[in-house]
């Protein structure tokens, strides 16, 4: 009886657990600290600190649209800032279940060698500049595409309905 009963508890434990908690209970001991490891390794937190700065004025300039003074918008997102750097070790532990859980063991054990090795080194020094050129690129061919896309939808706005 207290096996049924603690499988029960166990299972209505991971019904409310979010995906990455679940994740995480499925993820050995060895896997969660490679995982932690490359995540340490590949230089995660200064890539997320770098991309949340690459943001910061987006999202200024958003609260602004909704009304709000620049003064206002931009002490939003100084606390904002402040806050999600406070969480550098939930940062390294929900990127090391992720990790965990779409590698195996024996590749995030080759993934914890590479970024140990020099070239890997190398790798997570210049990571942070290469996601910033990736997200300007993909910036740059959004606003293409958008406006490429708005004067298609723009025309069949301005053709007249074919009829059956």
């Amino acid at each position: 009886m207290k096996r049924v009963l603690a499988s029960l508890l166990a299972a209505s434990a991971l019904a409310f657990m979010s995906p990455a908690q679940a994740q995480s209970a499925a993820a050995t001991d060895a896997e969660m600290a490679l995982a932690r490891e490359i995540i340490e390794l590949s230089n995660t937190q200064r890539i997320m600190d770098e991309m949340m700065s690459a943001m910061a004025p987006q999202m200024a300039d958003q609260i602004v649209a909704t009304g709000a003074s620049r003064e206002a918008a931009n002490r939003f997102v100084e606390l904002f800032m402040e806050e999600f750097a406070s969480e550098g070790p939930r940062i390294a532990e929900l990127g090391g279940i992720a990790y965990a859980g779409a590698f195996t063991e024996r590749e995030l054990r080759d993934l914890r060698d590479f970024y140990a090795s020099p070239t890997g080194r190398v790798f997570a020094e210049k990571a942070p500049e290469l996601s910033a050129a990736m997200a300007q690129a993909g910036a740059i061919i959004g606003e293409d595409a958008a406006t490429r896309a708005l004067r298609r939808f723009e025309a069949e706005l301005a053709s007249p309905p074919m009829s059956p």
